[in-house]
């Protein structure tokens, strides 16, 4: 038993699939032949037109000398014996001349690629960059973040030109438009990055052939290494007024501090990710996309076992579930609250030096510098991709540098020295 399928090839037999978007299979006897004119027809067992039994067309005929069926319609869709023998008649022309397409199958492969030529050629930034997004919510993690700035900063200035005619020109506007808003000069270059996404995401998927307009474009220079870290006691301080504000954001700012984890690392923290036995965190969702280990110390196991104890799922749930259980997203309001009361960003307009809770992964990082643990260890701790993020600590580490020099002098001067006393003597 052999299956048709409605408007593509048809073969000779008695069987074909309901064109009526059923599932059922209708026996309809065998093809009959409209004379000499290479047009076959099967009739609908129950479906009429014009009170007749509708016709479903097809014709035969041969490309370099292979045999090809290939469906046309029905006779209530416009279709005759007649319009049928003149298709064919035009397939064979084709055929017979070289020019244009050979079989039914190359006109709407042509036809088709002509749509997506037109509808490329009025394709704006805005369309592409929708169906950038449609690609980016099930691929990345930054989602979000690439959503909210395409909107906000990007599309408003670029948004309705043909992607075609996005030139550098635009591209360094939209860098201006940035700049004017006084956005940091990293969000202004995500913007920028963003537009080269997503052509690079156009010319991949062959939706945009032709020049990244942002190949000629300058990004900014970024320097956002925070430099602000918490002294012991001011750390202290701060997980003091916590506990008074939230004691969940007392705990999620523990982590910060003993641990190095990133606000959006402890948030997705769960149980089956804490090993108390052995002492480990499991950290799943790094910012890097590769997990990594951070080491309970006796102050954060005590507070996670106050938290199992207490919890509603002790085994798989969220260590720090939101209100209804969702993950956290983003500071709460309990945490600034007791950064501005503790006044620690009074006059400050360095983003630098400003105190966030970003400020506790930094503390975490310049006191392992501070007591002299070495920077591949610290890059390693905080889960860092190359030890350049890591440098930002290497000032913090105890003066080894000089040590090593002022040690090499004195050996050369044990050796010297009395070789020069020896050589005085026997000049005397």
């Amino acid at each position: 038993m052999t299956w048709g399928i409605y408007g593509g090839i048809v073969p000779p037999c008695g069987y074909f699939l309901s064109p009526l978007g059923g599932d059922g299979i209708y026996m309809i006897g065998r093809w009959k032949s409209a004379g000499r004119t290479g047009v076959r027809f099967r009739e609908h067992p129950t479906r009429k037109h014009n009170g007749k039994p509708d016709r479903y067309f097809t014709v035969r005929y041969k490309v370099r000398g292979k045999a090809i069926e290939e469906g046309l319609g029905w006779a209530s869709e416009g279709w005759t014996v007649q319009r049928a023998a003149l298709e064919r008649a035009k397939l064979k022309e084709a055929h017979r001349t070289g020019e244009g397409p050979e079989t039914l199958a190359e006109r709407r492969a042509m036809r088709q690629a002509e749509a997506e030529a037109e509808a490329l050629e009025g394709m704006t930034f805005g369309d592409l960059a929708a169906r950038y997004l449609e690609w980016a919510k099930a691929n990345k993690k930054s989602y979000r973040h690439d959503n909210q700035r395409l909107n906000s900063h990007v599309l408003p200035v670029v948004g309705h030109l043909p992607v075609s005619k996005v030139s550098a020109a635009d591209v360094e506007r939209l860098k201006v438009s940035c700049q004017e808003k006084q956005l940091a000069p990293a969000t202004t270059n995500h913007c920028l990055q963003l537009v080269r996404g997503v052509y690079n995401f156009g010319a991949r998927l062959g939706f945009y052939e032709g020049p990244n307009p942002t190949t000629r474009v300058n990004f900014l220079k970024v320097d956002n290494k925070r430099t602000r870290f918490l002294s012991y006691e001011e750390a202290e301080s701060l997980l003091s007024a916590l506990a008074n504000q939230s004691q969940d954001w007392h705990d999620i700012t523990l982590l910060g501090l003993f641990a190095g984890l990133r606000l959006g690392e402890i948030t997705a923290l769960t149980w089956q990710d804490v090993d108390l036995k052995h002492g480990v965190l499991q950290i799943r969702d790094a910012k890097g996309g590769e997990g990594r280990s951070a080491y309970i110390t006796d102050r954060l196991r005590a507070m996670l076992e106050r938290r199992k104890a207490v919890a509603d799922n002790p085994t798989v749930g969220l260590v720090f579930p939101g209100r209804f259980g969702e993950r956290i997203k983003g500071v709460r309001y309990s945490f600034e609250n007791t950064i501005e009361e503790l006044g620690w960003n009074d006059g400050i307009t360095d983003r630098r030096q400003r105190a966030t809770f970003h400020t506790t992964r930094h503390t975490f990082g310049s006191w392992l510098a501070i007591q002299g643990t070495p920077l591949l260890t610290i890059k390693e701790l905080m889960g860092h991709k190359t030890i350049e993020m890591t440098m930002r600590y290497a000032h913090l580490i105890p003066d080894q540098k000089r040590n090593a020099v002022e040690e090499m002098e004195k050996r050369v001067k044990a050796k010297v020295v009395p070789i020069q006393a020896g050589r005085a003597k026997k000049n005397a």
